[in-house]
């Protein structure tokens, strides 16, 4: 079975991962920008072997050792270390939210180790336990948004999220009015383009008492 290396995501910057041909040989495999991929699915949306091909052609320096039968899974892995899945954009948005909630910052919410050594792990429908013995009357609200609700206590996600750092840092940049990588918007990762949205109504409303007092 194919041996792979594992898979970082590009976040705030463009990566390069070792991948490993079927030959032994051991390639680079850059991750593209939003703007490469956008490119490429336009050109090629209905020929799917030719969209595979230049994306792989766009990522490697040489296409040397590449099999036929190798690219669609090198194309793959070019779209996983490029695109942060669903998944990752929602539990990111969640912790976000969870940041921004002056009751989540209290000691009781601090981390799940706090949680756990005061034995309300058992209560708060974490996530570390099994579902049957959450209770169906615990949820978490949010002061700014009454339609959103969590059934599960969002610690667990907030500490172990490897996106939250970065989207943190983002931030910082946008603040400043600087981007990560110099260009346009879609000269960024995919990440950059999926988390400036989540993260801009927070810095506009950080800049809002500073507009009204001028």
């Amino acid at each position: 079975m194919q041996k792979r290396y594992s898979k970082p995501k590009a976040l705030l910057f463009g990566i390069k991962v070792p991948y490993e041909l079927n030959n032994g040989d051991t390639i680079l495999v850059s991750s593209l920008s939003k703007l490469q991929i956008q490119s490429l699915h336009t050109t090629y949306s209905l020929q799917k072997h030719s969209l595979i091909y230049y994306t792989v052609a766009s990522s490697v320096s040489t296409l040397n050792g590449v099999t036929y039968y190798e690219l669609e899974d090198i194309y793959n892995f070019i779209m996983d270390i490029s695109v942060p899945t669903q998944k990752d954009i929602d539990v990111l948005t969640k912790s976000i939210k969870v940041l921004q909630d002056k009751k989540y910052q209290t000691e009781d919410f601090r981390s799940c180790d706090v949680c756990k050594a005061r034995g309300m792990d058992k209560v708060r429908n974490c996530p570390m336990l099994d579902k049957s013995t959450h209770s169906p009357t615990v949820i978490y609200t949010f002061e700014d948004d009454n339609t959103y609700i969590l059934r599960e206590c969002p610690m667990h996600d907030i500490n172990n999220s490897e996106l939250l750092g970065p989207a943190l840092e983002l931030m910082r940049h946008l603040e400043h009015c600087i981007l990560p990588t110099s260009g346009g918007m879609l000269d960024q990762t995919v990440f950059v383009n999926e988390v400036i949205p989540i993260i801009t109504p927070l810095i506009d409303k950080k800049r809002q008492p500073l507009q009204l007092g001028l």
